[in-house]
């Protein structure tokens, strides 16, 4: 049974592929997100409303899981330094972003051709 009572937040995976010592990186890690209201995901999903990548991650991104760690592989507390850290790894942004955008996509209307 679905129960209408869902909660303000939801998590994704963050799939993610960095440059390393002459090879891809791939990674994945478990976003939380603020759950949008659908009228907000129909306002983002049009294209004029011009949102970039770091405000819907200011906007949506409320944490992540334990599953991202830190360079000694303890888990990375979320917080507004390791956030900017984690946005510094070149093309994070654009995967968090791109994450978001999946999720809600999947939530978004269904036009037909």
């Amino acid at each position: 049974m679905f129960k209408i009572d869902v909660s303000d937040t939801f998590t994704w995976p963050v799939k993610f592929s960095i440059p390393g010592n002459g090879e891809v990186i791939e990674g994945e890690f478990t976003a939380i997100f603020k759950r949008p209201p659908q009228s907000r995901i129909e306002q983002i999903l049009d294209k004029k409303t011009g949102l970039t990548q770091q405000e819907l991650i200011n906007e949506f991104l409320k944490g992540w899981g334990e599953d991202l760690g830190d360079a000694n592989g303890n888990p990375l507390k979320f917080n507004a330094a390791n956030l900017a850290k984690v946005l510094e790894i070149g093309g994070m942004r654009l995967a968090i972003a791109a994450s978001f955008m999946e999720a809600i996509g999947n939530a978004g209307p269904r036009i037909k051709n």
